[in-house]
């Protein structure tokens, strides 16, 4: 049987180059030379790092040979770091022809192992062409009769690895698997046009080309091989050819590189010498990560990160302390992580600031065991002609010493860190702090902001800089800190300032206290040495302001009435409302008091706040003003002056009024000594209750008054203008004296005197007499006091009141009753009453004016 097939695979040129001049120098590293092909395996060697790759097969897939990237029809977007179509590739055949079916899977092709010359982190893998077909011609009539497309799958065999497709034509990463999107694949990533004789149908789709990442740490990597067959058209059957003899069996040849991660240093320019320090990423690494650099650019010889700051790398291995200019030598540890065998790590440092890494002293190294999490580096002769100021310094870390060893080139492990380092002067480490907040005045409830600028005023870096308040007098609490740093918090580096706030509400104890201060301290620790300090004051204040008020006690009831005899306590208060108080003086005038009172000897002392009290001088002989020492009052204390008087025995109806007034460094803001009006808190009024008497008066035969004995009386209260029940004063009869009573102590109101016993032949009056005290002691009759019968009348001018109450004999009706038909009724028995009388004798009776 005659028949013709075609593997499209076989239609790419195979070619071999390097990059051309417009590539541009930066990050990754790729093979540029032809791989070196030897019983079977290829191996490649990226440039400058000398980092080795080789590559193997086995079973059904071998290394086919070298090739290029663009032999199968390049397409750049394909490739997402800018790979170029005449990069060196290693061709792969796989026979797909272990029993495979013209549609469907077809497994056990073989493997791909893939090793490195040292353990890489996350390599890219580069492939194209992975497709072709498998046709029949039958009788070789220049026609396809029955075909088949087919495309190589590779399943990663290798544990602890994921794979991330990065970009691609007709690409798929499912898993572990790279295989194609549609598995209808020409041979070529550009086209799905299949140019052979005969011609074969159009493919579905071009070959799968482009960019997975290995995610993780690749020593050597294994790929399983299978394949995928699928019917090209339906207008023709598939086709496969198992016989792995026959010239035209059914196979698929690609293409693949792989691209491996760096970094780079990130000092400036000048210390790259035209080869910047870079490492291929690898286990081992200076502290716990480290960052690729520029992942589109390929094997650069400038670090895409050089600065003068060199900090656009994520250095973390080193942590410098600043050198002094005068040091002899110095020492660093720098962290290792991931060592996964013995290697070298190198430090220089640029002592002279010629802006390279030229002189051997400048360069200290040390080895480490695998496993390894530090290493110390000493330099240990220093040279001279050091000026102070900052340089750069460079760590690098690796397997290969002689790399190592080296401030610039490629590496095929490890990392490269760069830092700025300080060469200190003579240190002189200083710091200052100046506070201030923005109030002048204490207002309760306002918010006052503190402010806080801390500045290095020496000449080395401080750390650790920290504000806290050593003093601070107000009653609320204040916030916390608020800090903005001029780079790293905690740091400031010689010249620089810090500026910290803080809020504090003012409460009403702090206006009270007249003061609200805050002393706060900074500390800096500087390089060498103990640490530096320095503090600053700011306070606001309140306005002084006092205040002063009177009381009076009676029985230790405060009470505006008073009776004699009875002692009452003055109680003069001076209370700090903001602020202390000096010179204060408290003045007593008693002009009205001590006319009608006794003052108490040793009576008066003075209490300030919580002091004991002490004695005040009783008023001088002739005076009747207590006056103080001058004393200072605290803020917010309150100064207590107490002393007592006893009402005199004849102070009735007295009005009792004394005033206290008070200066000191601000007066009072009432009672102040000489300024009118007075206010009512500074005075105290007692009115002593009143007295008055009662006489009982009766008409004598000769028509004149007498006193008579023989009566009794009550007073009630007044309810609704009716007599209520009995009220609390008691009338007493005068000793010694006839028909004479008195009532003492009584307080200002409306009462009702009533007879309860009138003398033997008289009649009570006829009702009760309703009169009213006021409270200068005047009584004024009303209801029941007739026309005459009963009268009132402070006749001393004494202010002691004489009530006259006339009787009338029983025969005789008061005059307070109506005239009725009585009185001739009785006419008859007046006449024999009176002849009565006159056989009697003729008893005469003398009015007497009651004894006071």
């Amino acid at each position: 049987m005659a028949f013709f097939a075609v593997l499209m695979v076989l239609l790419g040129t195979l070619s071999f180059g390097v990059f051309g001049p417009g590539t541009a120098a930066q990050a990754y590293q790729v093979p540029t030379a032809a791989p070196v092909i030897s019983n079977g395996i290829a191996t490649t060697t990226m440039p400058g790092s000398g980092l080795t790759t080789t590559y193997s097969a086995s079973g059904l897939t071998d290394v086919f040979g070298g090739s290029t990237l663009g032999s199968r029809g390049f397409v750049p977007s394909d490739y997402n770091q800018g790979l170029v179509g005449t990069l060196p590739t290693v061709e792969f055949s796989t026979d797909a022809v272990n029993s495979c079916a013209t549609t469907g899977p077809c497994s056990g092709l073989g493997s791909i192992t893939i090793n490195f010359s040292q353990p890489v982190r996350n390599p890219v893998l580069n492939l194209a062409g992975l497709g072709g077909n498998s046709a029949w011609d039958e009788g070789l009539n220049g026609s396809i009769d029955r075909i088949s497309q087919l495309h190589a799958v590779l399943g990663l065999a290798t544990t602890g690895l994921t794979m991330t497709k990065l970009s691609g034509g007709n690409l798929s990463v499912s898993g572990n698997t790279i295989t194609a999107v549609n598995d209808s694949t020409s041979a070529r990533c550009n086209t799905v046009v299949q140019s052979s004789t005969p011609q074969p149908p159009d493919a579905g789709a071009t070959a799968a080309c482009g960019s997975v990442r290995i995610n993780g740490l690749v020593s050597t990597l294994t790929f399983n091989v299978s394949a995928v067959f699928t019917r090209t058209t339906s207008a023709l059957p598939g086709y496969s050819d198992n016989d792995p003899q026959s010239s035209l069996h059914s196979e698929d040849n690609y293409v693949m590189t792989l691209t491996v991660p760096q970094d780079f240093g990130d000092a400036p320019t000048s210390y790259d010498q035209n080869n910047a320090a870079s490492a291929v990423l690898s286990d081992v690494t200076l502290g716990p990560s480290v960052t690729e650099d520029n992942a589109q650019v390929a094997n650069g010889t400038v670090s895409p990160n050089a600065s003068a700051t060199a900090a656009l790398d994520q250095d973390n291995g080193v942590v410098l302390t600043p050198m002094t200019l005068s040091a002899t030598s110095y020492s660093t540890t720098v962290a290792i992580s991931g060592a996964g065998k013995a290697g070298t790590t190198c430090g220089w440092i640029d002592f002279d600031k010629d802006a390279i890494f030229d002189n051997p002293a400048e360069r200290a190294c040390a080895t480490f065991a695998a496993g390894a999490t530090s290493a110390t580096l000493t330099w240990a002769t220093i040279p001279g002609g050091m000026t102070a100021g900052t340089t750069y310094a460079r760590f690098r870390i690796g397997y290969t010493a002689t790399q190592i060893q080296s401030p610039i080139g490629a590496s095929n492990s490890g990392e490269v860190e760069d830092y700025v380092f300080t060469i200190a002067p003579a240190p002189a480490p200083a710091i200052s702090l100046v506070k201030s907040v923005d109030k002048t005045t204490l207002v309760a409830g306002q918010t006052a902001t503190y402010t806080f600028v801390a500045t290095n005023t020496g000449n080395v870096t401080l750390t650790g800089v920290v504000i806290s308040e050593t003093q601070f007098s107000g009653t609320g609490t204040m916030s916390s800190l608020s800090y903005t740093w001029p780079g790293v918090a905690g740091t400031l580096l010689a010249g620089q300032s810090v500026t910290a706030t803080a809020t504090y509400v003012v409460t009403q104890a702090d206006v009270t206290s007249g003061l609200l201060t805050n002393t706060a301290k900074v500390t800096g620790t500087p390089p060498v040495g103990v640490p530096v300090t320095a503090t600053s004051k700011a306070q606001v204040t309140a306005p002084p302001a006092w205040v002063i008020s009177k009381g009076a006690t009676v029985g230790g009831v405060s009470n505006p009435l008073v009776s004699p005899g009875q002692t009452i306590v003055y109680t003069v208060t001076a209370t700090s409302s903001s602020g202390q108080i000096t010179g204060v003086v408290l003045t007593d005038n008693l002009a009205n008091v001590l006319d009608q009172a006794t003052f108490v000897a040793g009576s008066a002392t003075l209490k300030i706040g919580t002091a004991a009290a002490t004695p005040v001088a009783n008023p001088a002989n002739g005076s009747t003003t207590l006056t103080t020492a001058a004393f200072t009052l605290p803020a917010g204390a309150t100064a207590t002056l107490s002393y007592s008087v006893v009402v005199k025995a004849d102070a009735w109806s007295e009005e009792l009024v004394n005033t206290v007034t008070g200066s000191g460094s601000v007066p009072p803001s009432r009672c102040a000594t000489g300024v009118t009006p007075i206010a009512p808190e500074c005075i105290t009024t007692h009115r002593v209750t009143a007295k008055f008497l009662i006489e009982k008066l009766g008409e004598s035969s000769d028509s004149s008054w007498v006193a008579m004995n023989g009566s009794s009386w009550v007073l009630k209260t007044d309810a609704a203008g009716m007599p209520g029940t009995n009220a609390a004063y008691t009338v007493t009869a005068i000793p010694g004296q006839t028909g004479q009573f008195q009532v003492e102590g009584i307080k200002p109101g409306t009462y009702w005197l009533e007879e309860t016993k009138a003398p033997a032949g008289f009649n009570l009056l006829a009702e009760a007499v309703r009169f009213t005290v006021a409270a200068d002691g005047v009584v004024t009759l009303g209801q029941g006091s007739g026309s005459g019968v009963v009268t009132s009348a402070d006749q001393d001018g004494d202010g002691i009141f004489l009530v006259s109450v006339r009787d009338v004999p029983a025969l005789q009706m008061p005059e307070t009753g109506g005239i009725g038909y009585w009185p001739f009724a009785l006419a008859g028995s007046a006449t024999l009453l009176a002849a009565a009388v006159l056989a009697s004798g003729n008893l005469r009776r003398r009015k007497d004016q009651p004894a006071t």
